[in-house]
């Protein structure tokens, strides 16, 4: 039996960036902020945008819009 982790960005992904689950980002994110967040809307193209022209592009785990229009990139680290 393969027992699945929140540290694997696809599962971490599908359990906090997955539409129906805003309930569970807006949760995990609050605590982090320790700010309440009223509403929080996942946003489907997580990619930062190349501020010069030799950038690669950056593909994040979650985009999201908090209700106060404050923009929040989340992305999974794991350091051994």
């Amino acid at each position: 039996m393969v027992q699945l982790t929140p540290k694997n960005d696809i599962i971490f992904k599908r359990i906090f960036g997955r539409k129906g689950n805003e309930i569970i980002l807006k949760d995990f994110l609050s605590s982090i902020i320790e700010e309440p967040i009223k509403e929080i809307k996942v946003e489907k193209d997580a990619k930062l945008e190349k501020e010069e022209l030799n950038d690669k592009v950056g593909i994040l785990d979650i985009k999201a819009k908090l209700d106060n229009g404050t923009q929040v990139n989340v992305e999974m680290q794991v350091v051994n």
